[in-house]
């Protein structure tokens, strides 16, 4: 048996979800303890670090936090989650003592910036001794075990390691089925954080991986393939488990596009159960049945992300989003600010081959719909190559322009400062045009555009978990998202602590549900 320590750091509390549980790290908990391994999770998305992070050199943290746990734990393994911006710099830091002082220990490297940008991960953090480039819960104990007795790691999928200074890229694995994940721990033991307040007190749930609609601007079916479900059984057996150890009823569903069947016989499920449950979800425009909506609300979704785009279909053809038209949007989004559901409807622009009657379409529509709505708000960004797009591999065809190598390009984009919760004009700038124009020129114009339909009633750039958050925490979504941005710029981590208690206290379930041995016995293995 091995000791493993798992760390996650985003770098800023910009926005609320920050401040969410990490599923992805219990899922790895999980495995680990599956196969016999100790396990603990440091998670440092707090107001509390954050505040330390703001006053002291990040040497005071991996001290406080990182080796005093190690040591504590006799930790062999330390892995972190690595995220961009800020966070992936402390981590590179971090990895360099971790191999100047416990140099017994093997260090870990996975999450958003592993998946995307493997090699320029590997560049930038070069103290590591294994990087998983997709997902790991079945690859990190079968490291472990290869490692714990001198096996060759070879035959682990999606990882990255140095052989005789050479760098070996093993081939991944995608699992078939989500059934095959194991219970996340949330235990106290394992994930101290989630039981002392510090953390949201809202789980995140793996139903879904992957999605098949193969938009040119998406990165989630370069790594995470087509759809991919969890058994409704599964998940609802899940919830259970988790109601059963923090007492929840706040979730939010992972999957980038939930099929819409699957929500259907969900929400049947939680309402014939009887499962105390708030709900956000991802979905498409093309897939939702607006006749399914009252019976998504009644099983407790309270808010849903859909990526609209554009309301001119001539865009929507030429950006690859043929599966769904302006008018099917429309029609979809009504039906769900009608239903009572907090709808947040992201576009892009502009997008490649906007034009200006193109983009009068786009911000007609969103006037139409969506000005003096409470429950609903329009969220903007400007447009971005990412690596494994469209956008990225046949960029000249869309007219985006890299102004450096894309090893260098993806170093900066790595680590510039992302605060999301600031408008596109006040957000660092990339070195990149779109049709000759700058990332920074785009950010001004988008930020105009925002103001102007900020001006005439429509609420911009609410994401669904904030809107889910606000809820929790009994509050109208813009005024939440008003108070945390005051709090966030002005650092009253005083403000964001009180946002985490209250939404905590008002989160807790009367009736604890099964714990997870006894709900799952007859459907897992």
């Amino acid at each position: 048996m091995s000791s493993i320590l798992l760390v996650t750091y985003s770098g800023s509390l910009n926005v609320p979800s920050c401040l969410a549980l990490d599923n992805g790290l219990a899922n790895l908990a999980g495995a680990l303890k599956t196969n016999g391994h100790a396990v603990r999770i440091e998670d440092l998305n707090t107001a509390d670090i954050m505040q330390r992070i703001a006053r002291e050199p990040l040497e005071n943290i991996y001290f406080d936090f990182i080796e005093k746990t190690a040591r504590d734990i006799d930790a062999q393994y330390i892995g972190f989650k690595c995220w961009a911006s800020d966070g992936i710099l402390a981590i590179r830091l971090w990895c360099a003592l971790i191999r100047k002082r416990l140099p017994h220990v093997k260090i870990l490297l996975g999450g958003p910036c592993c998946q995307l940008a493997p090699e320029a991960t590997a560049a930038l953090i070069p103290d590591f001794d294994f990087l998983f480039v997709h997902e790991a819960e079945k690859s990190l104990p079968m490291l472990v075990s290869c490692v714990d007795t001198g096996r060759d790691p070879s035959s682990v999928p999606g990882i990255m390691y140095r052989r005789s200074g050479a760098m070996v890229s093993t081939p991944c694995k995608l699992m078939p089925s989500l059934d095959e994940l194991p219970a996340p721990d949330y235990s106290p033991a394992v994930y101290p954080a989630a039981h002392t307040g510090d953390k949201l007190n809202m789980a995140v749930l793996d139903e879904s991986r992957g999605c098949p609609m193969g938009c040119p601007f998406c990165v989630h079916p370069s790594y995470a393939g087509s759809w991919r479900i969890k058994s409704v059984p599964g998940l609802v057996a899940e919830i259970k488990y988790i109601q059963s150890t923090l007492g929840t009823r706040w979730f939010r569903l992972a999957g980038s596009n939930t099929p819409v069947f699957w929500l259907r016989e969900f929400a049947s499920t939680v309402i014939r159960e009887k499962i105390q449950m708030r709900f956000s979800c991802f979905s498409h425009t093309a897939l939702m049945q607006p006749e399914d909506l009252p019976l998504l609300y009644k099983a407790g979704l309270r808010s849903i992300f859909y990526g609209v785009e554009s309301f001119d279909d001539g865009i929507l053809q030429k950006n690859g989003k043929r599966a769904v038209t302006a008018a099917r949007s429309e029609e979809v989004l009504r039906a769900t600010i009608d239903n009572n559901i907090f709808t947040t409807a992201s576009f892009i622009w502009p997008m490649p081959f906007e034009t200006a009657q193109s983009t009068e379409n786009t911000f007609g529509a969103i006037r139409r719909i969506f000005a003096g709505r409470k429950n609903a708000t329009a969220q903007f960004l400007n447009p971005a190559p990412l690596p494994g797009t469209k956008w990225w591999n046949e960029r000249a065809h869309y007219g985006f322009d890299l102004h450096m190598p894309d090893d260098r390009y993806m170093m900066e984009a790595m680590t510039k400062s992302v605060r999301h919760i600031l408008p596109p004009e006040l957000q660092e700038t990339m070195p990149y045009t779109l049709n000759g124009k700058s990332l920074k020129q785009m950010g001004m114009e988008l930020g105009a555009r925002m103001k102007e339909m900020q001006n005439d009633g429509v609420l911009v750039n609410i994401s669904d978990e904030t809107a889910l958050i606000a809820f929790g925490c009994g509050e109208n979504p813009g005024t939440f998202r008003e108070q945390f941005i005051k709090a966030y710029l002005s650092s009253d981590y005083a403000a964001i602590r009180a946002f985490t208690r209250t939404f905590n206290r008002r989160s807790r379930q009367t009736h604890p549900a099964p714990s997870l041995p006894d709900a799952q016995e007859s459907i897992l293995p």
